[in-house]
């Protein structure tokens, strides 16, 4: 049993990942400026 539960995390985590190359493929990313004009006045800033 434990290893089917670990089988199914590792599933799991692996489709996140894939996913998350997604947004670098649809250009869903933000650079570090863009972070710091958009996200600024929630406390993002270049340190």
């Amino acid at each position: 049993m434990q290893r089917t539960n670990n089988t199914n995390a590792t599933e799991h985590d692996h489709k996140m990942i894939e996913a998350s190359f997604q947004d670098f493929e649809n250009q869903g990313w933000l650079a570090e400026q863009e972070m710091c004009d958009k996200f600024g006045k929630f406390g993002w800033t270049e340190d």
